[in-house]
């Protein structure tokens, strides 16, 4: 069985599923992280994967199957959509977003490129 091939943004609270995904014998491999914060390279070192401060640039360097977004709320519906239309499934921490007619137009995007939303509880 082939490895998905998984990417955190947002590591203030991703932090722990990037550990997860590294360390936790998952049937997935840590590709990438992202975070504004320069300071968050060092994680990426100790993981041994590589960082990023441009999340887009990171879907486009690294083309994960699947993405953790641990962003605050008022980004989960932009970085999701773009993680979708990069071609990669999304795992969103609560809530998915401020209001229900932004979690219905990330629903639409999800159908529209055929990738799954999981929404973290």
């Amino acid at each position: 069985m082939e490895k998905a091939r998984l990417a955190v943004i947002g590591l203030n609270f991703g932090k722990n599923h990037a550990i997860n995904i590294k360390n936790g014998g998952m049937a997935a491999e840590l590709v990438a992280i992202a975070d504004l914060d320069p300071e968050f390279r060092e994680l990426g070192a100790c993981l041994n994967t590589d960082f990023y401060t441009d999340y887009k640039a990171m879907l486009e360097d690294k083309k994960p199957d699947g993405v953790i977004i641990a962003v605050p709320p008022k980004f989960h519906k932009p970085i999701a959509a773009d993680c979708m239309r990069a071609g990669a499934h999304v795992m969103v921490e609560k809530p998915v977003t401020l209001t229900s007619e932004e979690a219905d137009e990330l629903i639409a995007e999800s159908e529209k490129y055929g990738k799954k939303i999981l929404v973290g509880q």
